[in-house]
């Protein structure tokens, strides 16, 4: 009799760890499905975490509050790489109004400037003895 109801214990520790990992596989799963957009996988979901007395909105406040840091973190990395960005774009802004006035004088002077046709000088060479 001992040794049926060590079976039994046995059996039945087994069958829970058995179905525990088959909840876990589907769960993943479920999740897999959910984050791919299958609209059956994101409805199911959502049953569930109703029938838990949760939403899908609390799962991702709870979510981004976990990695709340994270997020300031790449935030602030951001904001920096902005910063950086639009410096960048004064300077060029700044450079190129410089050289388009130096390129506008440049015309200018081209422009109002006398030219004065230059006579090719004669060669040096057996025929100018």
């Amino acid at each position: 009799m001992r040794s049926r109801n060590a079976t039994w214990r046995v059996t039945e520790t087994l069958r829970d760890a058995l179905l525990q990992h088959a909840k876990i596989d589907e769960a993943h799963n479920l999740v897999q499905r959910c984050a791919q957009q299958d609209p059956d996988a994101v409805g199911l979901a959502g049953k569930l975490l109703e029938g838990a007395g949760t939403s899908m909105d609390a799962v991702v406040a709870d979510a981004l509050a976990g990695n709340i840091e994270a997020i300031e973190r790449f935030d602030h990395l951001t904001a920096i790489s902005e910063d950086r960005r639009n410096a960048s774009l004064r300077e060029i802004d700044r450079h190129r109004v410089v050289l388009g006035a130096l390129v506008r004088r440049s015309v200018q002077q081209i422009e109002e400037g006398e030219f004065a046709m230059i006579e090719p000088a004669p060669s040096q060479g057996k025929d100018a003895a």
